[in-house]
């Protein structure tokens, strides 16, 4: 459009398809970007639903708008007109995911195919440490917690809101228990203490630390000395 070349998608005098368009609904946009649509069948790539059926006109306009790539309307809300559950989950969420709070799904997703699950634009601890660079830094340099180290980021966390701080995908100690499930050995590891409802973050770090096994740098001293039973009777 930007060349006023009409005739790049419409027949001058009549035509098969509505509007004189020469082919009908994407195809005719494929005309010109085809190639990347191509890209998009291709072995191990996911397409995002509008685009594998040649649904342009949902996120484009043909001619004009005031949007980048001349979407219907700004990225958050376009996307939020066909994901709706995104959109619930924001509703009395205690923490919402700042690119989706600020509608920038495409920090994250892409709009048309990628080759990693949910149209990620990449593995997941990329695409997250391509913000939380500090994170990274540190987990590179300090024991670290596996998942976290491994790029399974959303083992603990949800992707765009969540009614608890910091996007958890449940309540610590229950997120905890999820892989530290109640043993013999994790107790003796916990100087013998019954930790089964006791709060995991009250003195582990869940990304890194400086210390073995995550503990907190400042620490009450017979804690430091596990000695519990100073404080705590019964091993409870």
């Amino acid at each position: 459009m930007s060349n006023r070349n009409c005739l790049g998608c419409h027949r001058a005098h009549s035509a098969d398809n509505p509007a004189l368009l020469k082919e009908r609904g994407g195809a005719v946009c494929l005309a010109c970007h085809g190639e990347p649509y191509r890209q998009a069948q291709g072995p191990g790539s996911q397409a995002h639903a509008p685009y594998a059926k040649k649904e342009c006109l949902t996120c484009h306009d043909p001619h004009a708008s005031n949007h980048p790539s001349q979407q219907v309307a700004a990225t958050g809300a376009l996307c939020l007109k066909c994901h709706a559950g995104v959109s619930a989950a924001r509703k009395g969420a205690a923490s919402v995911h700042e690119p989706l709070a600020s509608g920038r799904c495409t920090a994250c997703h892409s709009p048309h195919s990628a080759r990693q699950p949910k149209l990620l634009v990449g593995a997941p601890q990329v695409v997250c440490l391509s913000c939380h660079q500090g994170l990274g830094d540190n987990m590179k340099a300090k024991p670290a917690h596996a998942p976290a180290k491994d790029g399974r980021c959303l083992e603990c966390h949800l992707g765009h809101a969540s009614p608890r701080e910091a996007l958890l995908a449940s309540d610590d100690p229950r997120l905890c228990q999820r892989c530290h499930a109640e043993s013999e050995s994790l107790r003796q590891a916990h100087g013998g203490m019954a930790i089964k409802a006791a709060p995991c973050l009250g003195c582990h770090r869940p990304h890194f630390a400086e210390a073995k096994g995550l503990i907190k740098a400042f620490q009450h001293d017979p804690f430091a000395r596990r000695d519990c039973q100073a404080c705590h009777e019964g091993g409870s």
